[in-house]
């Protein structure tokens, strides 16, 4: 038996909904990511071409790239809770990227790297290097394609450039 009628109403907007956690880490994850497909078309519907898959002692590592005719994005990833796998280079589109180019991290504008042709490849050298700690990501995107810094997000978005 029920002990009491319940009465029918509406929700409060989700954005209302005081167990949401707005500044929770997955939160703010989810919010990141979405803002970045909505704004990187080749992340809604680009091609994918895997470019590493591994793992090791110091972390691991799955990169892969977003392509749509003229505008490549590479995305790399590191599952792992713990190390950061050191990255000189990865191989990008061909076609692409005739030229000498410069992307840049989205999440961290410092983190750069050259598009140059190495054995009749064209690959993507990071200046200095790159580490993508455990738990984290980044996003490279041509310079060119890439707007202005998003304090809130905590992320440069592309453009449509």
């Amino acid at each position: 038996r029920i002990a009491a009628a319940a009465t029918p109403r509406l929700s409060p907007p989700w954005r209302e909904d005081p167990m949401l956690r707005t500044d929770h880490q997955v939160y703010r994850t989810a919010r990141l990511a979405a803002a970045l497909r909505k704004a990187c078309a080749p992340l809604r519907s680009g091609s994918l071409v895997w470019r590493s898959a591994e793992g090791g002692a110091n972390g691991n590592l799955l990169a892969y790239s977003r392509i749509l005719p003229g505008f490549e994005l590479l995305v790399l990833i590191n599952p792992g809770f713990t190390g950061a796998p050191f990255i000189e280079q990865l191989e990008v589109d061909l076609d692409i990227n005739q030229g000498v180019g410069t992307y840049v991290n989205a999440l961290n504008p410092s983190q750069t790297g050259r598009t140059v042709w190495v054995g009749g490849k064209a690959v993507l050298v990071f200046t200095g290097g790159l580490m993508v700690d455990g738990g984290t990501f980044a996003l490279f995107v041509p310079q060119d394609r890439l707007g202005l810094w998003d304090k809130e997000l905590g992320t440069a978005l592309c453009t449509a450039g």
